[in-house]
């Protein structure tokens, strides 16, 4: 499989490791509407091991190449606040 990172995924300042630790360790995820002809999940998870802040990490998987493309990271928003799976982390945005 290959992954891409499109330049979205950093606009909100967040670095690939903590990117891949919420991925890798979620509270939640989804699929959610996206690209034709690709799935797009969406991931809600922690920053790093001891972080208290949870992010919002939107991927999109090409079906048809196999690529995963990174394109959306920031802290987790109202919209994918349902992923946290009974987390509260008390951010408000």
């Amino acid at each position: 499989m290959t992954i891409e990172w499109a330049s979205s995924a950093f606009k909100h300042g967040l670095k690939k490791e903590q990117i891949l630790f919420a991925v890798s360790h979620p509270t939640g995820s989804d699929v959610v509407p996206g690209f034709a002809g690709d799935i797009t999940r969406a991931f809600v998870g922690p920053t790093g091991e001891f972080a208290d802040e949870y992010i919002e990490v939107l991927a999109t998987l090409n079906r048809r190449t196999g690529r995963l493309k990174f394109i959306h990271a920031m802290p987790v928003t109202d919209i994918f606040r349902y992923l946290l799976g009974g987390q509260n982390n008390g951010q408000t945005q």
